[in-house]
């Protein structure tokens, strides 16, 4: 390329040099000069020639060299594709070959086991449906040496052979008898602290385990490891933890045990239901206030109840000794109104009053404490109402800030709210009762009062009659 144009600006420099040659003289002679310059030029051209000749032959060199080179791989490519073509060829054959020879197997092997073709799947699944079974149930602890013949069996392509048949049996019929039977033995207990002590534990079959009272939950093991027995943080209800330590202590007969027939699932739902200190702390401070009314009321109620009631005996008592009159209402009533602290000459009207007198103070004491027990009775319920409305409006707002997508989030305020609706009802029921009876005694005894009073006064008018 270099060449070409290093000609090219000779050819150039040449035509310019003849466009500015002389003219002819009348002598027709050259000028020396430009004779040079144009010998010059011309060798120049020459040579410039030479070496793009030399420079092309090189390059039709190389690309000559170059394409031979290419063929040669072409042919070597070509060589080898036809190879690999015959070795597809023969492979593809083979496999064909191979596939007829498989499916005249298969049939002759269908033929020959006839109806045992589906015994290796249903051997697999029995092992492994057995072995789900020992990892799972609370009888197969301390059963030994049941994990590396079940994988065995599991994992078998072939016919099982008659040992493995027996093996099979052999330990479903013992997790059979361990299921059946209750048992006590010592065995690792990891308590809810993570530590793990030696216990004695009894066993009901493959529903429950306890130790001591605690219930037991068990924790399958994965591959070669065994299971662990897991000490619930809580103790469900007392009578079930009674009849747990009644049927460890029993030896002999018969005994009442509790079983869950879901093999743990609703023992773990009693675990998780809220105690009652759980249920009073869900109703918050409004629930707290509520129990301190219902406190306040049931032993304001308490001491009312007991009061009338050693009362109405004094006075039923005194009713029946009128002429000894006592430290009680009925016996100051009569004392007010004795012949001594009166004159002869009383007339009815002031004996009247001086026995209205006497019973209006005996009221108060007996009255005493009842409005407060019927405001509180009135109270109750209306905090229950606050504590509803407090509720539902934290629950509104737990679902305005995270939406209604998890409903653990609106639970502690739909909580409150029915906790505090049931105290408050709780605590007025009973405070309201004993308002009611309290309030019907005290009646009581005012009436028996009056009574005796227009017995005083009836028996002064007969005597002054007479």
């Amino acid at each position: 390329m270099k060449g070409c144009l290093r000609i090219a600006r000779l050819v150039v420099a040449a035509i310019v040099c003849v466009l500015a040659a002389p003219t002819w003289s009348d002598e027709h002679e050259v000028n020396p000069s430009a004779r040079s310059s144009l010998n010059q030029l011309l060798e120049q051209v020459r040579a410039a020639r030479r070496e793009g000749g030399a420079l092309n032959r090189e390059r039709e060199a190389a690309f000559l060299a170059r394409r031979d080179e290419r063929r040669r791989l072409l042919d070597e490519e070509k060589t080898r594709l036809e190879r690999l073509t015959h070795e597809s060829e023969r492979l593809e054959e083979t496999f064909n070959k191979n596939e007829r020879e498989l499916m005249e197997l298969e049939t002759l092997y269908r033929q020959r086991t006839g109806g045992f073709g589906d015994l290796p799947e249903v051997f697999r699944r029995a092992a492994a449906d057995l072995e789900t079974r020992f990892a799972n149930s609370v009888a197969a602890f301390g059963i030994e040496g049941w994990r590396e013949p079940l994988a065995g069996m599991r994992a078998r392509k072939s016919l099982p052979t008659t040992e493995q048949l027996d093996d099979l049996l052999l330990l479903l019929l013992e997790l059979m008898t361990m299921q059946a039977t209750n048992a006590r033995f010592e065995a690792d207990v990891v308590s809810p602290a993570g530590k793990t002590e030696r216990r004695r534990v009894v066993r009901v079959g493959p529903f429950t385990a306890t130790a001591d009272g605690d219930f037991l939950s068990y924790l399958p093991g994965r591959d070669v490891e065994r299971g662990r027995l897991i000490q619930l943080a809580r103790r469900p209800a007392s009578r079930f933890v009674s009849a747990a330590e009644t049927f460890a202590r029993a030896e002999s007969g018969f005994s009442a045990a509790p079983i869950d027939p879901s093999r743990g699932s609703v023992l773990a739902l009693l675990m998780r239901s809220p105690t009652l200190a759980e249920r009073i702390e869900q109703g918050g401070v409004v629930g707290l206030f509520i129990l301190l009314i219902g406190v306040i009321g049931l032993a304001l109620g308490g001491e009312r109840l007991w009061f009338l009631f050693r009362t109405v005996r004094a006075v039923e008592a005194q009713s029946r000794d009128v002429g000894n009159p006592g430290d009680n209402p009925l016996g100051r009533v009569i004392a007010a109104c004795a012949p001594r602290d009166i004159g002869e000459d009383a007339d009815y009207e002031a004996l009247e009053l001086r026995v209205d007198d006497a019973v209006m103070r005996e009221i108060p004491p007996l009255e005493r404490g009842l409005g407060t027990m019927k405001m509180f009775a009135a109270i109750a319920p209306l905090l229950g109402l606050l504590g509803t409305v407090v509720g539902m409006i934290e629950t509104f707002q737990a679902v305005t800030l995270f939406g209604t997508g998890d409903p653990k989030l609106m639970a502690g305020g739909i909580s409150m709210a029915l906790v505090t609706t049931a105290l408050g009802l709780i605590v007025a029921v009973p405070i309201l009762l004993l308002h009611t009876l309290a309030r019907a005694r005290s009646r009581a005894i005012r009436e028996i009062l009056e009574a005796q009073g227009a017995g005083l006064l009836a028996g002064y008018v007969e005597s002054r009659s007479r």
